[in-house]
């Protein structure tokens, strides 16, 4: 129930409902007609991760568990062009994506070595002020415009589209900024 509130995508009648399969019927809502495979378990190295990787979690110990799963399936990889990591990270008035390209190895050792941190670097805020409406779907836009340029270069076969490594919105001064 405290996921109806908030400004999440959850409604009442999912109550009850494990999240994965409540957020599959809003998907359906939304029209989406393709094959949706729902795994309702928590991340574990069995389960392993995908050449395509897309991240929304809420604490640092599993970004780092995802990751290194995503960079243990790269490194057995000979197509590292076709390796995409996307990590979300919001608040009630900042979002970030972070975007590391399989084939760029800059982005691979920044983002280990200054934005993987411990949990205990993080601010804990208060559940109220940990997402708004306007921001999750703001991140939600970033994350698909930027999985989408990633997917146009690499049907394309060239970087015509920019794939930001970092993306970062603060709604309190509308600023915006990439790198």
């Amino acid at each position: 129930s405290t996921n109806v509130t908030g400004g999440q995508m959850f409604r009442n009648s999912d109550i009850g409902t494990e999240k994965v399969f409540a957020i599959m019927s809003v998907v359906r809502e939304f029209g989406c007609i393709n094959s949706i495979d729902v795994i309702p378990e928590l991340f574990s190295e069995d389960i392993g991760c995908t050449p395509i990787t897309v991240t929304g979690l809420d604490n640092m110990k599993a970004r780092k568990e995802v990751f290194e799963s995503w960079e243990k399936l790269l490194n057995s990889s000979e197509n590292k062009q076709d390796f995409l990591f996307i990590d979300g990270r919001l608040t009630l008035e900042l979002d970030e994506v972070f975007a590391i390209q399989g084939n760029n190895l800059e982005q691979i050792e920044d983002y280990k070595k200054n934005w993987l941190f411990d949990d205990a670097d993080v601010e804990d805020l208060a559940c109220t002020a940990k997402q708004t409406t306007f921001m999750a779907m703001n991140i939600a836009s970033l994350i698909t415009a930027t999985l989408c340029n990633f997917l146009t270069n690499l049907k394309l076969g060239m970087e015509i589209r920019e794939v930001p490594f970092h993306q970062k919105f603060y709604s309190a001064s509308l600023t915006y900024g990439t790198n």
